[in-house]
């Protein structure tokens, strides 16, 4: 189940779109089987025993559906960390090469680090929200490590500040590629097949109540569905959290980029 295209979607058009699926399928569905349903089922004597299968199968499907979305929030939890941990790095590097005495080698890393930091807030997270994983950043960030192994000592503190600009940097280089590895990660389509399918076997149920009065027939399913749409777009806005319009931001690049590059 590939529908990236809803990630394309404004939020809140996402949350109608679901939310006005469920609604249309759960009350259509009312008013295509309410004849047949009384035919089967006879009289409202029988709404007790579909109450006892809807809420036997809906325990079994909200338990389902809450594990998924413990895994999905983990999932955006984890893609958080990374981003964090990620602009953290850079912005220690930053902060140490504050520490070297001026020179052309100092300068022209601070300007490789500048635009490092400009192109993954300008170029990355508009490709990621798209479900594309950048790659021109790499040359920005092999330029930075050029200008690093450049860099000269000339003290003791001078070698303790470059060997910690190594350290950061093997760090940075690491935390980007498990960024870029985030972009397209997600619950498994089969997760997907499980909570849509579970999702209409439950509406489904509730078109075999034997209601007199038909517009609460169609509000109640309709309600009904309404719950299970909101759930699934929760789900499905959680599950990639590098894409689309509710993922996670560039705020803390920007953030390095206000403390140590503006003027």
């Amino acid at each position: 189940m590939t529908c990236y295209w809803v990630y394309d979607l404004p939020e809140w058009a996402f949350c109608a779109l679901m939310m006005m699926t469920s609604i249309a399928v759960s009350s259509g569905g009312v008013l295509l089987t309410r004849g047949p349903i009384r035919r089967v089922f006879g009289h409202s004597g029988m709404n007790e025993l579909v109450s006892y299968f809807l809420t036997l199968m809906g325990v079994f499907y909200g338990i389902t559906l809450g594990l998924i979305a413990v895994g999905a929030w983990e999932t955006y939890s984890s893609a958080s960390e990374k981003v964090s941990h990620e602009a953290a790095a850079l912005a220690t590097i930053c902060q140490d090469v504050r520490l070297l005495p001026e020179s052309p080698e100092k300068t022209q890393l601070n300007e490789a680090l500048q635009t490092f930091t400009r192109h993954v807030i300008d170029e990355d997270w508009p490709a990621q929200r798209k479900g594309q994983i950048p790659k021109g950043g790499t040359a920005s960030l092999e330029a930075v490590v050029k200008l690093v192994m450049a860099l000269g000592t000339q003290t003791e503190m001078d070698r303790i500040v470059v060997a910690e600009v190594y350290s950061r940097l093997n760090s940075l280089i690491e935390q980007r590629r498990l960024r870029l590895e985030s972009v397209n990660a997600g619950v498994p389509a089969l997760l997907y097949w499980v909570v849509v399918l579970g999702g209409l076997i439950n509406i489904g149920v509730t078109w075999c109540f034997v209601m007199e009065n038909k517009f609460a027939h169609v509000m109640l399913s309709g309600v009904s569905g309404a719950l299970i749409g909101l759930l699934i777009f929760m789900v499905a806005a959680m599950d990639h959290p590098l894409r689309g319009e509710y993922s996670l931001g560039p705020d803390p690049f920007e953030i390095v980029f206000d403390r140590y590059f503006s003027r």
